[in-house]
């Protein structure tokens, strides 16, 4: 009897999926190097999903673009073009900017992949949130 409660506890361990936000996490670290990753925040915005969020996640782009310490993620950009009308050209070649043009950073599985979201590192801590509306980063 012991012996099956360990098995079947092993079993619940393994089959415990990991988190959206811990599954973007180690998927941004597989195409980024960490340690030349020197931003505080970490900003994914999909280009197709919740769109009053992505409208107010594209503002906060605009708003935010020249910041050092901002780091922001385009990820299932349907077209290309349409974004850089929306946001700029030009801001699309910062170098603060990635375009995920494979989707790599999309997870289907996942409901919250339609909404923009943000990682903040900071004293060896790393929070993930919701990208919201009007919000400001100190």
């Amino acid at each position: 009897m012991k012996r099956i409660c360990c098995i079947l506890f092993l079993c619940l361990c393994k089959c415990q999926s990991p988190s959206y936000s811990e599954k973007l996490l180690e998927r941004f670290y597989d195409l980024f190097d960490s340690s030349n990753f020197d931003y505080k925040y970490l900003i994914i915005i999909p280009n197709s999903g919740c769109s009053g969020c992505i409208t107010n996640a594209e503002t906060f782009f605009i708003e935010n673009k020249e910041r050092t310490d901002v780091f922001f993620v385009f990820t299932r950009v349907q077209s290309r073009r349409e974004l850089q009308l929306r946001v700029g050209e030009e801001n699309l070649n910062r170098s603060n900017v990635y375009i995920d043009s494979n989707n790599r950073l999309y997870f289907k599985e996942f409901e919250d992949s339609v909404y923009p979201v943000i990682f903040s590192f900071q004293d060896n801590e790393i929070i993930f949130d919701y990208l919201h509306a009007n919000m400001v980063l100190p």
